[in-house]
């Protein structure tokens, strides 16, 4: 693939020649006529370098000529390199040095590489007569010279040194860098895929011998911190630190005027960086997204005027990092959240960031503390935003007016009482999403109605809110409101009591999935036509009933309702599509409605929480998609219907947890054929297991863990069970004994037991299970010393076993059991 692409890399070889011409630099006439002779040769070369890329793949004397030209090209380009980071840095002594040939060694050094590289490109030139190509190329060389061997055939060194991009792939036993690589010093792309753990001597080495390096891929290598060394980098383009430990950079990585792209996404633990960055003037793309603890930019961040990439810029109280930073930087694009708003001294500086210029896809408004209150747990309600007295906020928000392309806009904290004009205006035509994140002071919301492509709105710690009006949907004379939103997330209002509905108008026609957290005064809402998820969370039970007018739900969550004592029975009968149902934290409800039989289609129910539950209804037995019922913390529960087994034919998987009333299981389990996964947890009056266990003919997972009254399995044949791979029995203090049948489960694979100290053997039978491969007892002393190595009673039982652990800290496996 490296071959097709030599007409571009010459072209950006022209580029660079040009460039370096037209500066202001005298480089002395041997200098010049060296470089004129460049410009001549490369057009020729240019102007069949399109055929021979088309004929290479059949011609192998072509396909040698472009792997010389292409080595050539490599070197051309580092020497310009050269001489253009020299410009770059404006250092007028050296060049003033090499004029003056005082340094006689380093001109001549200089100019017998301009001179060598432009030899080895007339050669190439010259060899273009033998290919007749279908241009026309004439060429004389510019002066007489040998011309140096060249052949198809080259030696194992002579490859390393003409290897231009590797990747070392390692593991944590060998994670070094191997030394036949040194060879290779004019490497151009390096991908580092081991880890390091912080060896800065291997890093040093990387820096200091592979000076040529435009690509450098150091991402999740372990680096805590890197070498000053790595200023000597200096054609470096692309440098990937990303998913490291560092907590600073050295100030020498601002020695790399070419670096094009700095990558520090999820170095959660940088904390700074490097001072003098605005020296890094080619500069594209800086990617600090995930580096929470960086509070601050570094100064005069706006000089880097090539940026595009900036995900956060941290507004600070002094010039060099206050927000006129942004006002150079005109070529950003993608993501920008603009973070400590409230440290903005003076208004001027919001317009003079020109955010209506950038074409930003989403940005982000944010004052206080947002990320690093998150990250602690705290409460973001407790914040207490301070501007600067002379910033009028309401003022400063208007002059933040994004461009029109832009498709996501988030405003957090924001401290005012209003929301800025443009919100209503057609800047925000082709908003997507929308986040309004504790504007606690607002108590009216834009027009948000007539946003025509709004998918996403979450709205959040709205505590002055006092309802959805007309003024939420828009004007009338706009057509449907909210015609394109598909999910709305509505948390933390409390003073939220009304939500109309829009006149006469069809609103939320695509609405289809509606979460709403903690707004305890709000009693309803409209119906929206489309929805199919619905979540509701510590709510007013009253909502209950707007609920029950939707007829196209899929799924839905009710949970903390601390106040209710019943479902409304239209609520299922209405959406007896449901697919998922999950009824949590109700401490007060005490039956599951008759219409739950109506629920068909239904793959999930989850019942947790309910303390006042004791039964389930017989209708259950309609359930003839269910896949998985979960019942978890209902302590009321004393037992569940024999009849309503008997059409789950569809159960995967059923989990009962912390329900101390249950003492007995129903017999009609063996109706579960489809049963794959049993979990029995934390319930302490069950006695005992339903003797039509061994008959769920699916059942490959089986889990017990502190039912202290269970004595044991049901006995009995299992000419049906024979599915089982996994068995874990925890915690049972009275359990006795393993059943005889466990010997016929050809295809179990791991027995875990612990904390059963009545078990005092194991089944003759488990000798013959060729399948087991890990066996795991702890916490049952006598059979602890039953199964000890060679001298156990049962030890011949278990000996065949590859992977057996016996108490907390001996481990045995098979290879040392047959030693």
């Amino acid at each position: 693939m490296a071959e097709v692409v030599v007409s571009s890399f010459l072209q950006v070889i022209f580029e660079k020649l040009a460039s370096l011409v037209l500066t202001k630099f005298e480089l002395g006439g041997d200098f010049r006529k060296e470089f004129e002779k460049l410009e001549g040769t490369l057009p020729v070369i240019q102007a069949v370098i399109e055929e021979a890329e088309e004929r290479q793949s059949k011609d192998k004397k072509v396909r040698i000529w472009l792997k010389k030209l292409r080595e050539a090209a490599y070197d051309t380009d580092d020497l310009l390199d050269k001489l253009t980071t020299k410009v770059l840095r404006k250092d007028k002594k050296v060049w003033k040095s090499l004029l003056s040939l005082k340094p006689l060694i380093s001109y001549f050094k200089l100019y017998d590489e301009v001179k060598g590289i432009r030899e080895r490109l007339d050669d190439i030139a010259t060899e273009i007569s033998n290919f007749q190509f279908r241009e026309v190329v004439v060429y004389r060389r510019s002066e007489t010279g040998e011309r140096r061997e060249t052949g198809p055939f080259v030696d194992a060194s002579e490859v390393l040194i003409q290897t231009r991009h590797a990747t070392v792939v390692s593991n944590y036993r060998s994670p070094t860098i191997p030394d036949v690589l040194n060879g290779a010093r004019k490497l151009r792309t390096l991908n580092l895929l081991l880890p390091l753990n912080d060896d800065r001597k291997a890093l040093s080495s990387i820096f200091t011998g592979f000076k040529h390096l435009r690509v450098l891929n150091l991402g999740d290598c372990g680096v805590k911190r890197l070498p000053k060394s790595i200023g000597g980098l200096i054609y470096l383009r692309y440098l990937d630190l990303s998913n490291n430990f560092i907590e600073t950079l050295p100030d020498t990585i601002c020695d790399l005027i070419h670096l094009q792209t700095l990558d520090l996404t999820f170095c959660y633990d940088l904390v700074e960086l490097p001072r003098g960055m605005q020296k890094l003037k080619s500069l594209r793309h800086l990617k600090i997204k995930f580096c929470e603890k960086l509070t601050q930019m570094p100064a005069f961040i706006g000089e880097l005027a090539m940026l595009q990439t900036l995900p956060f810029f941290v507004v600070g109280r002094t010039f060099p990092e206050s927000l006129f930073q942004l006002m150079q930087l005109a070529d950003l694009r993608g993501e920008l959240e603009i973070r400590h708003l409230e440290n903005v001294v003076r208004d001027e500086y919001a317009l003079h960031a020109g955010l209506f210029y950038k074409k930003l896809s989403r940005l982000v408004l944010a004052w206080g503390n947002d990320h690093n209150e998150r990250k602690r747990g705290k409460p973001l309600s407790v914040q207490t935003i301070r501007c600067h007295p002379s910033v009028i906020v309401e003022d400063l928000i208007e002059d933040l007016c994004p461009n029109p392309v832009l498709t996501s806009l988030a405003l957090k904290e924001y401290p005012g009482s209003q929301y800025p004009k443009w919100m209503n205006s057609d800047t925000l035509r082709n908003l997507k999403e929308l986040a309004l994140i504790n504007c606690r002071k607002c108590d009216h919301l834009p027009a948000l109605g007539q946003l025509p492509f709004l998918k996403i709105l979450h709205m959040q710690g709205m505590d002055t809110l006092v309802d959805f009006g007309s003024h939420f949907y828009g004007s009338e004379c706009n057509g449907r409101p909210f015609p394109s939103l598909k999910q709305l997330v509505l948390s933390n209002c409390p003073g939220l009591k009304v939500w109309e509905s829009s006149d006469s108008r069809e609103a939320f026609t695509c609405l289809n999935k509606l979460i709403i957290t903690r707004c305890p005064n709000l009693m309803s809402m409209p119906c929206f036509p489309s929805l199919h998820y619905l979540e509701l969370r510590y709510c007013n039970a009253f909502i209950l009933k707007s609920a029950a007018k939707m007829k196209s739900l899929y799924a839905l969550v009710i949970d903390n309702f601390p106040e209710l004592l019943f479902i409304p029975k239209a609520l299922l009968e209405n959406n007896s599509r449901l697919v998922t149902l999950t009824i949590s934290a109700c401490p007060m409800l005490s039956s599951l409605p008759a219409s739950l039989e109506n629920l068909r289609a239904l793959k999930l129910l989850k019942i947790a929480w309910c303390e006042l539950l004791d039964t389930f209804p017989k209708g259950m037995t309609n359930l003839t998609s269910l896949e998985t019922l979960e019942i978890i913390e209902c302590p009321g529960l004393v037992s569940l219907p024999e009849e309503s087994m008997e059409g789950l034919s569809s159960l995967q998987s059923l989990s009962i947890e912390n329900c101390h009333s249950l003492t007995c299981l129903p017999a009609g389990m063996k109706h579960l054929t489809a049963l794959q996964h049993l979990t029995i947890m934390y319930c302490s009056n069950l006695a005992s297991l339903p003797d039509s266990l061994p008959h769920l003919s699916s059942l490959q997972s089986l889990n017990i863990l502190s039912c202290p009254e269970l004595v044991s399995l049901p006995q009995g044949t299992t000419e049906n069970i024979k599915t089982l791979r996994n068995l874990q029995i925890r915690d049972c203090a009275n359990f006795m004994e393993l059943p005889e049948w466990i010997a016929n489960l050809n295809l179990l694979r791991s027995i875990a037991i612990s904390g059963c100290q009545c078990i005092r053997s194991l089944p003759q039978g488990l000798q013959h299970l060729t399948a087991l491969q890990h066996l795991s007892i702890r916490d049952c002393p006598e059979l602890e010393s039953r199964c000890r190595k060679w001298h156990g009673e049962d030890w011949h039982k278990i000996s065949h076993i590859p992977y057996v652990y016996i108490g907390s800290l001996v481990l045995q496996k098979r290879d040392d059991a047959l030693t």
